[in-house]
């Protein structure tokens, strides 16, 4: 069995990006993972649903791990940990929901595929960052890092993530995850509000929220924080399993 101080942290991303979300953060055994057919360039087959992606994660994961996620990623997360509970020891699921507006990510996806994906490249960076990143000079890399990763995604497997992200609803399932669980939710975030994440934490057994000043894409903006954040998940979880046994 992997002992919590020794296991390694796995890092899921938001849509249309990669493992390099990772490069400009500071967390000691970090590993991030790539999620095949959610946007960027490719030939891997989209997903069918999260459930789906969950379970191809979870065939990448050789030992448990503490498991981390934005966005898509945090959603993915999630189903991990409810569909392979063995393989998770803690869990963090930042700027991201237990539940999507049906209606509202359809219409994403139907607007992804006529306006094709480097139509969206603005649109996305306004609502992932706030406005002073985007406007500064010179650009912070990790901004130039996301914006050239909208500018090349695939535009039909895009489109395709956005329609299993459509059907994401754990609230029901909140009570199964078994693992000490850390929300992360941003002030500045026009994607999620820090009531749903508020009341997705206190039906997690052993959870906590932590509320910033981010945008939406905290981990590329203020990835010094967003470290931080990670580092002191990974401890209070090591600390919550040592009360248990």
């Amino acid at each position: 069995m992997t002992h919590p101080h020794a296991a390694p942290v796995v890092l899921l991303h938001p849509v249309a990006l990669d493992a390099h979300v990772a490069d400009w953060l500071d967390v000691p055994g970090l590993q991030a993972l790539s999620l095949p057919g959610t946007g960027a360039p490719g030939a891997a087959r989209p997903p069918g649903s999260l459930a789906e992606l969950a379970d191809r994660v979870a065939g990448r994961l050789t030992q448990p791990v503490h498991l981390a996620g934005c966005s898509l990623g945090g959603m993915v997360a999630m189903h991990v940990a409810l569909r392979h509970p063995g393989l998770v020891l803690s869990l963090l699921a930042a700027f991201t929901t237990v539940r999507t507006d049906r209606d509202a990510v359809l219409a994403r996806a139907e607007h992804t595929e006529r306006a094709g994906a480097p139509a969206l490249v603005d649109e996305t960076l306004e609502r992932w960052f706030t406005h002073e990143a985007l406007t500064a000079t010179p650009r912070p890399a990790p901004i130039t890092y996301a914006a050239e990763r909208l500018r090349t995604a695939d535009t039909v497997a895009l489109a395709a993530t956005w329609r299993a992200i459509a059907d994401h609803d754990v609230r029901d399932d909140l009570g199964r995850v078994g693992v000490p669980t850390t929300f992360v939710a941003g002030r500045r975030d026009r994607s999620v509000s820090i009531e749903s994440v508020r009341a997705a934490a206190s039906q997690v057994p052993v959870s906590r929220l932590v509320e910033t000043d981010d945008a939406h894409m905290g981990l590329l903006e203020q990835p010094g924080r967003f470290s931080a954040l990670v580092n002191a998940h990974v401890e209070w979880a090591n600390s919550s399993h040592e009360i248990d046994h």
